[in-house]
């Protein structure tokens, strides 16, 4: 996962496992290194990465989870993305909403009139845009394939986000979002593409550590 498990009463213990662990990150090896695990090393997204040169307009909002997780969470971040949607489309813009695999599908089917179920890395290698979301492992896929990340509070929600993103917005600014929007959109036009080494090229430096630290 892109994001691991961070939660504010602890981390799952899954890295003390395994005698090495590829991660997405190094906001992810410091997070390690706070539970004394320090068998990891950073191969990113473990796929290549096509970044697109195209710019949509389209804000993407990012499903967080499930029932299964939480109805309470659930429930939560789904009346945060009503709020969010209406606003942006009162402000003339496009706005669709991509469900958690774990989402309720008929209910946000109902409540968003443009539901996306692209493949991840479908979406992501057509064009770059603005996503919006709390913590997830595609708003990390998003953001390292060119587009531009923004985060809600996580404040109310039992795990908080391991990386970091182009800016982050609290409830009461909700409002200042279509400006937000229409900046970074803009700013998109400008931004470099991504330099990511091809997925082989990055397994094979993670082994190469290995190796080393092994013999040590």
């Amino acid at each position: 996962h892109g994001c691991f498990g961070r939660s504010k009463t602890g981390i799952t213990q899954v890295g003390e496992m395994c005698q090495a662990n590829f991660v997405w990150s190094r906001n992810q090896i410091e997070l390690f290194a706070q539970y004394g695990i320090d068998n990891c090393f950073i191969l990113g997204v473990p796929y290549d990465i096509e970044a697109p040169s195209e710019v949509t307009n389209e804000v993407v909002l990012v499903g967080h989870c499930g029932r299964e997780s939480s109805d309470a969470e659930y429930f939560y971040t789904v009346s945060q993305f009503i709020k969010i949607h209406q606003i942006l489309c009162d402000a003339g813009c496009i706005v669709s909403y991509r469900p958690h695999p774990q989402d309720d599908l008929e209910m946000v089917k109902s409540v968003f009139p443009n539901v996306t179920r692209t493949l991840t890395k479908d979406l992501l290698r057509s064009r770059r845009g603005v996503y919006i979301g709390f913590a997830s492992t595609f708003m990390f896929e998003c953001k390292n394939s060119g587009s531009v990340v923004i985060g809600l509070a996580t404040d109310w929600l039992s795990d908080e986000r391991d990386f970091s993103v182009d800016a982050e917005v609290q409830p009461s600014e909700y409002a200042e979002l279509p400006a937000l929007v229409r900046k970074l959109t803009m700013e998109l036009y400008d931004k470099p593409m991504p330099d990511l080494a091809p997925l082989s090229s990055r397994l094979s430096c993670c082994m190469d550590e290995l190796r080393t630290s092994m013999q040590e």
